[in-house]
């Protein structure tokens, strides 16, 4: 059997689906949030409390998970907060307030309350959940997804400065090689390349996005739709600084894409 922090961790990834992506720009993320929930018939039953009784709090702790990762798969978040609510007190009771699940439980508590719009309780949560992993190691990669999470966060809120530090540190840690995620590191450079455009930094954001371009070709799937988002994300770039040229290029290139794979492109 999986430990709670294992398949918890999991779950939250899942639940990201790689780094959040800035307001504005579609990503896994947005559309995860999106889509309309689907009410689980089977589920209706686990909004109740895990009964506390007995001794066997790992078993808890994973009835809690699964239960909150079900609803959060979903987008029922305000049937997920109360799960996840009742995980961070037990692991808090049990464990203390450093033990590492307790920041897993913790940016999953504030992921549910970012997406009910409680922006001011889910930033306390995040920025604890860091602190927690973080000494672990400052390169700690479980701390990517709530760095993501939270780099959304203030991306939504036009905190643009302070979303682009969580990118940064976020790349720095996926392009370390023990990590190895480069679709995860594509998606970070490409936000990350967002967010410098909005602060002026055009240049920068440019470079992020041919780095971001360059990963997704060499995984062979130049073609996702998130790669096409980087693409015109740069194109427009591009356009906006009269380099009309270089912006041309890049919407043709754009548009040999869309005619290849016209499903699955997510650029209108």
């Amino acid at each position: 059997m999986l430990s709670f922090g294992l398949l918890y961790l999991q779950a939250f990834r899942r639940f990201c689906s790689g780094p959040a992506r800035p307001a504005g720009r579609p990503g896994p993320v947005d559309r995860i949030a999106s889509r309309d929930p689907v009410e689980p018939p089977a589920l209706e039953a686990s909004v109740d409390p895990v009964d506390p009784v007995g001794d066997d709090l790992p078993a808890q702790r994973l009835e809690l998970a699964k239960r909150a990762a079900a609803f959060d798969a979903c987008g029922l978040w305000d049937r997920s907060e109360p799960l996840h609510r009742q995980l961070v007190q037990l692991i808090r009771s049990h464990s203390g307030d450093a033990h590492p699940d307790l920041a897993i439980a913790m940016a999953g508590l504030a992921a549910a309350c970012e997406n009910q719009g409680k922006y001011l309780e889910a930033e306390p949560l995040y920025k604890k959940a860091l602190l927690i992993r973080a000494a672990l190691g400052a390169d700690d990669p479980a701390l990517v997804p709530i760095l993501g999470r939270l780099g959304g966060l203030f991306s939504t809120q036009a905190r643009h400065e302070e979303a682009a530090q969580a990118y940064r540190r976020m790349v720095r840690i996926l392009e370390l090689p023990a990590v190895d995620k480069p679709l995860d590191l594509a998606c970070a450079l490409s936000n990350l390349a967002t967010l410098e455009e909005k602060l002026g930094n055009h240049e920068v954001a440019r470079s992020l996005d041919q780095r971001a371009l360059a990963l997704w070709a060499e995984s062979g799937r130049c073609h996702d739709p998130a790669g096409a988002v980087t693409l015109d994300d740069q194109a427009r770039s591009l356009q906006a600084q009269a380099r009309y040229t270089e912006a041309r290029g890049a919407y043709r290139e754009l548009l040999e894409i869309m005619d290849d794979e016209p499903g699955r492109s997510s650029i209108n």
